[in-house]
């Protein structure tokens, strides 16, 4: 079947798509840079395919997820396969070894959108299509889907969060959040404890912080301190729970970075932001490469986090100091 070209674009403002959680996903990669240049639909081809294999590969049935029936429409599920069948030839005639994957799909996809037998209506919905490409992807086990369950492994968090967005989106009942504070949570999966903490002060500091990472890097000591106060046997619960070698590793950071005398009071300084920075430097370096706005809720999240746990151990110092000068 081939793609029918009088199919309306939904990427039209004036044509929402039937599926609400697609809209937010398309509007969630607009605040993460992809904008509508020919380079970034591309990217976002590519974001799509990875995500329609995400939710091909989910333990949940395709027709259990969130409005099944609107996301078939706007995904043009009927004729994604003979799309797949000629992204599929491109990218084995001109797959370069010495490329990656993700590299190898946007040259087939560069050259897709040049095909004279790529329908203006495959342009127009590129984004939906290769969601829908990716889907039957794995529905009729292309040689494309170990591929990028390869990549998958491999992802920076960013990048991952990214191409969970949509499956995320899908499985409903989600708090409706700002696109930074959806990536906190996002990271601090695999920590419960943190998870219970920290985007909550990120979320309170959000509408002022917004993506000023100074602002973030500054507010996260202040917030670690503050928790460090206020809740001892938490603290005390976050700080076992990372480990012990975790907690060693943060105390040379703490001691490297801040020299702070943990009897006083301190109060952030341009030295402070200046470590921090040259810390997060040499440890994400690809996270200054660029500006894209992907890169900048990343660098927040890790400068916040850094922060927010000096902020924490150096409570926890002044404390003790104070402690052992007590009667």
């Amino acid at each position: 079947m081939t793609f029918d070209p009088s199919i309306p674009c939904k990427s039209q403002k004036t044509e929402p798509y039937l599926c609400p959680e697609l809209k937010r996903f398309h509007q969630d990669l607009t605040e993460l840079g992809f904008e509508e240049s020919r380079s970034h639909r591309i990217r976002q081809a590519v974001v799509g395919f990875s995500s329609g294999i995400r939710i091909g590969l989910s333990p949940k049935p395709l027709k259990e997820l969130t409005r099944y029936k609107e996301l078939a429409k706007d995904l043009f599920l009927d004729e994604a396969s003979s799309a797949l069948e000629s992204l599929e030839a491109l990218y084995l005639r001109l797959q370069d070894p010495e490329l990656n994957m993700l590299q190898n799909l946007r040259a087939a996809y560069e050259e897709w959108l040049d095909s004279e037998e790529t329908t203006e209506a495959a342009k127009k919905n590129l984004l939906a299509l290769s969601i829908g490409m990716g889907i039957k992807a794995v529905e009729l086990e292309s040689f494309l889907v170990p591929e990028m369950e390869e990549i998958f492994k491999i992802l920076i968090p960013s990048q991952r969060f990214i191409s969970e967005r949509l499956l995320d989106l899908l499985g409903g009942g989600k708090e409706v959040r700002p696109l930074l504070i959806d990536y906190f949570h996002f990271t601090y999966q695999e920590s419960p404890l943190e998870l219970k903490v920290i985007p909550e002060y990120a979320a309170r500091f959000y509408p002022e912080g917004g993506t000023d990472f100074v602002s973030w890097l500054l507010a996260g000591y202040g917030h670690g301190r503050e928790f460090s106060r206020k809740n001892l046997e938490l603290r005390d619960a976050l700080f076992e729970s990372v480990g012990k070698e975790s907690m060693e590793v943060n105390n040379r950071i703490y001691d490297q970075l801040f020299n702070e005398e943990p009897k006083k009071d301190f109060a952030p300084t341009s030295e402070l932001v200046l470590s921090a920075l040259f810390w997060c430097r040499r440890q994400h370096r690809h996270l200054f490469l660029d500006e894209s706005p992907v890169h900048r809720f990343e660098l927040i999240r890790n400068l916040y986090d850094l922060t927010f746990w000096m902020g924490l151990i150096g409570e926890s110092r002044r404390q003790k100091a104070v402690g052992r000068n007590q009667f």
